[in-house]
């Protein structure tokens, strides 16, 4: 994939977070005895899971629904307090290396009735360069333009948003988390309801994205077979890790 533009430290950056350098030669992805419950409840929704993910790693979490995998995601990118043990991304907690951790929420998550262009939707992915204070730039439409031609959505740019296929509708979020340029990638069920094209186009693309060094974690429940597919295999049951799988 091509090298993404990015922009100086924000001077007003969302949420008042700066970038913090990485620690050299750490995991883009380490997770020890962790436990996170959501606000207002008192039982946790992951219990003491621990795993790490290397560089150009195309890793599962497994398991049914409810079984906690996408609140671990929200924990690692940053978007639930954790009640326990710790997540370090390139060596430093959840936040310092925000610009570096892209998260692709399940498409049930967005309102697609919002009155948003496809493109205004995937430029939002290279916010997180700019601050409050910046307005995109020609090297952030150019991203957005790249990375819609590679997913074969450019010729739906200027369309708004509700008028998007569920297929549509799952390319333009892996766009928008692609333009962001990061290193660690958190994608929530993004197989869920996609047609066998689509399925194989973003299988297709994943090894693309570890073969230039990308890490991604893929949360899913309704695949088969994921050792065919990805490089190590976790499994989690009521918020606990279970079973972990790694090809020979």
């Amino acid at each position: 994939m091509t090298a993404f533009h990015t922009h100086p430290d924000p001077l007003l950056p969302y949420g008042g977070r700066r970038h913090v350098h990485p620690e050299i030669f750490a995991a883009p992805l380490s997770i020890e005895n962790l436990s996170v419950a959501y606000p207002r409840s008192t039982r946790p929704a992951v219990r003491c899971v621990s795993f790490e993910a290397g560089e150009g790693e195309l890793l599962a979490l497994v398991g049914p629904n409810g079984a906690g995998k996408s609140t671990l995601l929200k924990a690692v990118a940053g978007l639930l307090p954790i009640l326990g043990g710790s997540i370090r991304i390139h060596g430093v907690p959840p936040g310092g290396c925000h610009h570096r951790t892209a998260y692709l929420p399940q498409r049930s998550e967005i309102d697609w009735r919002f009155p948003v262009t496809v493109e205004r939707l995937i430029l939002s992915g290279r916010y997180v360069h700019l601050g409050w204070l910046k307005w995109p730039r020609r090297q952030d439409r150019d991203t957005v333009r790249r990375v819609a031609e590679r997913l074969g959505i450019d010729h739906l740019l200027h369309r708004q948003i509700s008028e998007l296929s569920g297929g549509q509708q799952q390319r333009i979020l892996v766009a928008r988390a692609l333009v962001q340029g990061a290193e660690l990638l958190l994608l929530d069920e993004p197989f869920n309801n996609l047609d066998a094209e689509t399925r194989n186009d973003l299988i297709a693309l994943f090894s693309e994205l570890t073969a230039a060094k990308k890490t991604l974690i893929v949360a899913t429940h309704d695949f088969d077979d994921p050792e065919t597919v990805f490089d190590r295999v976790i499994r989690i049951r009521d918020g606990s890790r279970m079973v972990e799988t790694v090809l020979a």
